[in-house]
């Protein structure tokens, strides 16, 4: 059993938003898709033809179709094509594209986000990683797919710890003091977060690059 990250794609690279459901005898959150083409990201070739079965959001079964019992919530997936969800291991939202630009107020850049999520779904990404949020983008996200919006699984490292007159957006805060770290890890730590991104000064950046470090 495998967790799942659905992204069904129709060939070669718009996503199906929308697919005539047909309920049959099972649970409420089983899903069948039914003859497929498998891109499995293994390594192999396209299998055609094919079953999988999805029981409470993992996989449980990728057989021939016709080997399986459809239940739950079945997709007629013929001329679609199905892959593992995709990762995109670092992106930003304290920002959007342009955003600098633009000027973009705080409240534009949440409906920007709103939006950026919705379309990572619709690019087949299923899991994104915050590299760098400020807490209140943060919560906000995560309050937005917690009420059941559209959206990927949601990760981050919070804000970053950073030393003063460092790396980075002034908003992220700075560390000068072990105290200080302490509380910004507390903050990520509520955030859930993934990990702990440093921000290094610019003339330690350089040193370490020369360095070949």
């Amino acid at each position: 059993r495998h967790p799942v990250g659905r992204a069904i794609v129709r060939t070669p690279l718009r996503l199906v938003f929308a697919i005539a459901l047909s309920a049959q005898p099972g649970r409420a959150n089983d899903l069948f898709i039914r003859g497929a083409l498998l891109v499995d990201g293994a390594g192999g070739p396209p299998r055609a033809h094919v079953d999988i079965l999805i029981e409470d959001g993992r996989i449980c079964a990728i057989e021939p179709s016709g080997s399986l019992v459809a239940r739950g919530q079945v997709i007629d997936a013929a001329g679609i094509t199905a892959r593992p969800g995709l990762i995109d291991a670092h992106v930003h939202f304290v920002a959007a594209a342009g955003s600098s630009y633009r000027h973009d107020s705080d409240k534009t850049i949440r409906k920007l986000n709103r939006q950026h999520l919705r379309a990572y779904v619709a690019c087949g990404l299923t899991t994104v990683l915050d590299a760098g949020a400020f807490p209140e983008v943060a919560r906000d996200i995560q309050g937005w797919l917690a009420a059941g919006n559209a959206g990927p699984r949601y990760l981050t490292t919070g804000p970053y710890i950073r030393p003063p007159d460092g790396y980075g957006n002034p908003r992220f805060g700075a560390e000068a003091t072990p105290a200080a770290v302490e509380a910004k890890l507390d903050v990520i730590q509520s955030l859930a977060g993934a990990g702990v991104k440093i921000a290094l000064e610019a003339a330690l950046w350089y040193e370490t690059e020369r360095a070949g470090l």
